[in-house]
């Protein structure tokens, strides 16, 4: 298991704030679609949610039929791409959903490694912290775990078996297979707060997909799509200087480090 994975983050490489000293700038709209700005002497991001009407869930069939129709993302400490989530849906009564009913992606056979898993695609599970957020800081007040399951990799958060949401809970759902090597798969859907709900002082909203992320790595591989070399050196404003120490996983169960040239992390190997 990677330093990354196993921070509070999960796979964060180095903590950001949002204030940087004197820079001021624009808005601007990145490549994800990540809207920010400058007040005064800090790069404090713009929160302007853009949300639909959520779509009412009265039983917990309905929330399955939900869940069925959205697609499955990989994810792992060593891979970045932009990470969406369902529509806002809105609980009509208090539900209890079975992680032993959940759909299955279709090639639940094929591993991140290009090779079959012995193991792994028996049945999915519940996340209550969404990707990249873990250890119970950025939950939804309202769905918990009935049943948590025991835990066979850390720094994932509770794993549940069972999950239940409360009636006028507003909640957002992702599918996600991490790809936890040597240790192998685990394909969870991750219960995400609902789109209006307003971003942290230290997180963005990525306008593409109506998520928080936090500045610096997170919203540079999970909103804007950019390679881990780049958000490696990833800081709240922009790139890091050159010559700061950076760190990223070159696989799941191998971290590197090196220093920050032109925007990129560079290693001496």
């Amino acid at each position: 298991m990677s330093f990354r994975f196993l921070a509070a983050s999960a796979l964060v490489a180095v903590a950001f704030v949002a204030a940087c000293g004197s820079e001021t700038a624009s808005p601007s709209t990145g490549a994800g679609g990540v809207t920010s700005g400058a007040a005064a002497a800090t790069c404090t991001p713009t929160d302007a949610p853009q949300c639909s009407p959520a779509r009412g869930v009265a039983t917990a069939a309905a929330f399955l039929a939900e869940q069925k129709q959205i697609a499955w993302q990989l994810i792992a400490s060593s891979r970045s791409g932009t990470l969406h989530a369902s529509g806002d849906l809105v609980a009509e009564a208090d539900l209890v959903i079975e992680a032993s009913t959940l759909s299955l992606p279709a090639s639940c056979a094929t591993s991140t490694d290009a090779g079959p898993l012995p193991s792994g695609c028996a049945n999915a599970v519940f996340r209550e912290d969404a990707f990249p957020r873990a250890n119970g800081t950025a939950r939804v007040p309202g769905a918990s775990c009935a049943v948590p399951r025991e835990q066979a990799r850390r720094g994932l958060g509770e794993l549940c078996s069972t999950l239940t949401i409360a009636r006028g809970t507003v909640f957002r759902m992702r599918n996600v297979i991490l790809d936890a090597h040597p240790a192998g798969e685990v394909r969870s859907v991750d219960i995400l707060p609902a789109c209006a709900v307003p971003c942290a002082a230290d997180e963005v909203r990525c306008a593409a997909t109506q998520t928080c992320f936090r500045l610096g790595y997170d919203t540079c591989a999970y909103c804007e799509g950019k390679s881990v070399l780049v958000c490696a050196c990833a800081d709240s404003c922009g790139a890091s200087a050159d010559g700061t120490k950076c760190f990223y996983d070159s696989s799941p169960d191998t971290p590197e480090s090196g220093v920050c040239s032109s925007g990129r992390c560079s290693t001496s190997k």
